[in-house]
């Protein structure tokens, strides 16, 4: 599998570490010594670990962290180089798309991208880690606040065909990549320092406590492609990612991407222009979530140094180490993502505590599940599943549900078990949608009842087709004699 760092993408390879943070002792070498002379006992020294992600260290911990805007278009996925990040933010654009910031620090991947454009909020994001920003295009106020001077950054629009390059596999804007050999190349051109003393976040070293979480959804819009989803995963300790209903992975290994941490805040979304651009308060703090080890805890966010981070009752709350935290941020509509995982969410109607509890599922064991319908049971009940179970073959059950139902009522319920046919066979939401015309909301409704509900969709789909497999026998048998 190929764990991230941290991504909450609210947020999301290569193999994921997933190990806490732990202090070992190995020899140091002393300085060398006249030939003639004997080496001196090498003596311990306490191991070094990387400041973004809490992991041992295994290179070099100075290295400069490195920001790159990374397009996520449904025309732009899978993204290479995601599998490498320590920090993912992801944040909404324009529209309903997201755009992500990726941060490199521990491990720096062959390439990355599909790169893109510059907002003045992921420079902000990026400043916060003093990182070398690497972005293809700008916004006119990512534009002011780059040629202002402070901010060393590489722009594809300079660099097209040189340090950036097309790649023939996608069409534009969504096939400028860039390789990390020539991001070096491009920061000695301009100066820029490459390495750094990267100030570490704080990682924890004991096991997160909160409220069972194992499934969140996010839903940027009613688009099959703007829905988002964190599943957690126990045996790997960390959540997988979906987007658009097809599981995240990199371009470049074909590998799942794993989060340790998601981290969901809510923050003040404005529009400002005709094209759609935002405004978004990433400075005033506010509530969010945090998602580690399967349990989900209410926290604040604060913006520290211009690191979101997240708090508890005034106290720091530290990232579980791992290859990739995310955070999400949001407005007071609706849901963007930031990978340690980060995610910037807009706050829906009912208030931002009202939308996540739509969102979260408890991974509930099938068998303690109450079922809904329990207090509905009773003599009418009881009397309409008879009714049912005496009806005698297809016919009799149209004249039934005729009478019984309106035609959109009936529709709705073939709706369902087809679409669970489809997610169990594997579908993406896309094709879902587009072949039954279920919405969003349906297919994921659907969905949490084929993970967390009492087996009957499974029941139904199974008996169905044992009976069209026996039809299909006797059939043959027919034919055959």
């Amino acid at each position: 599998m190929c764990p991230l760092k941290h991504w909450l993408f609210a947020v999301s390879c290569a193999v994921l570490l997933l190990g806490g943070c732990t202090t070992k002792s190995e020899p140091k070498h002393a300085e060398p010594a006249p030939r003639q002379e004997q080496p001196s006992k090498p003596r311990a020294e306490e191991q070094q670990t990387f400041p973004l992600t809490g992991l041992p260290a295994k290179g070099n911990i100075h290295q400069r962290v490195v920001g790159v805007m990374i397009n996520n278009h449904p025309k732009a996925r899978p993204q290479s180089g995601l599998s490498k990040a320590d920090i993912v933010y992801e944040v909404l654009a324009e529209g309903d798309i997201t755009r992500l910031l990726a941060l490199y620090q521990s491990e720096l991947p062959e390439r990355v991208g599909p790169v893109r454009s510059a907002r003045d909020y992921y420079i902000d994001l990026s400043e916060g880690y003093h990182a070398l920003y690497v972005c293809h295009g700008w916004s006119p106020e990512a534009k002011a606040r780059l040629e202002g001077g402070g901010i060393d950054y590489l722009n594809g629009l300079f660099y097209d065909g040189t340090l950036f390059q097309r790649v023939p596999f996608r069409k534009a804007p969504h096939n400028s990549y860039i390789t990390f050999a020539n991001i070096e190349k491009g920061a000695e051109q301009n100066g820029y320092a490459w390495t750094d003393n990267v100030p570490p976040l704080s990682f924890r070293t004991d096991e997160p406590s909160g409220k069972k979480v194992g499934t969140v959804h996010i839903a940027y819009s009613h688009r099959a492609y703007a829905q988002v989803e964190y599943q957690y995963v126990s045996e790997q300790k960390g959540y997988y990612r979906y987007s658009g209903g097809e599981q995240t992975i990199d371009y470049d290994t074909h590998k799942p991407v794993v989060v340790q941490n998601v981290m969901i805040i809510a923050a003040h979304h404005q529009v400002v222009d005709s094209h759609g651009r935002r405004d978004i308060d990433l400075v005033s703090g506010g509530k969010g979530y945090l998602l580690q080890g399967g349990v989900m805890q209410l926290i604040e966010w604060k913006n520290v140094d211009g690191r979101l981070l997240p708090y508890r009752d005034g106290a720091p709350i530290g990232f579980v180490p791992g290859k990739r935290d995310q955070y999400r941020a949001g407005t007071g509509d609706r849901p963007v993502e930031i990978i340690t995982a980060l995610s910037v969410a807009r706050q829906r109607g009912g208030g931002f505590a009202d939308w996540l509890a739509t969102t979260f599922f408890p991974p509930k064991r099938k068998e303690e599940a109450a079922m809904q319908i329990d207090k509905l049971r009773g003599r009418e009940l009881d009397q309409l599943f008879k009714a049912i179970l005496s009806l005698r073959d297809l016919e009799e059950c149209y004249r039934f549900f005729d009478d019984l139902c309106t035609v959109n009522e009936i529709q709705a319920l073939a709706q369902r078990l087809e679409v669970a046919r489809m997610l169990r066979e594997g579908y993406t939401y896309h094709k879902i949608e587009t072949e039954t015309g279920a919405s969003t909301a349906t297919i994921s409704r659907v969905k949490r009842c084929l993970n967390y509900g009492n087996d009957a969709y499974a029941m139904a789909l199974d008996r169905i087709k044992e009976e069209q497999q026996q039809e299909e026998k006797e059939a043959n048998e027919a034919v055959t004699d």
